[in-house]
């Protein structure tokens, strides 16, 4: 097994905030066993949440810094859990429906 695409981290270049987000999407569809849909929902909201009550001002436009900030944060959950590492390598197998038996691809 090739283990080094896990100690490389992408995250690690984001911001702070961005990679707070991140992590609690990540930890609620993980913890909370979310579907996919589900999932997207929670960045979803996690990205309104953070463009609407932290960054906006009613006076100003959003500075450089939380533009930024805005533009690193994921639109789905399974860019999140890339940007962790946590997306895996899969390969798919056939099963047979009668005798369960795996063919490879």
């Amino acid at each position: 097994y090739i283990l080094d695409h896990y100690f490389a981290k992408e995250v690690d270049l984001f911001h702070e905030v961005a990679q707070v987000a991140m992590f609690l999407s990540v930890a609620c569809s993980i913890i909370m066993g979310l579907s996919q849909r589900s999932g997207d929902f929670i960045v979803a909201t996690i990205f309104i949440l953070l463009k609407s009550l932290a960054f906006s001002n009613s006076k100003e436009e959003l500075t450089p810094l939380h533009a930024e900030i805005l533009d690193q944060l994921p639109r789905q959950l399974a860019t999140a859990l890339s940007k962790f590492n946590l997306d895996g390598q899969v390969t798919n197998y056939a099963v047979c429906p009668s005798c369960h038996s795996l063919y490879a691809p």
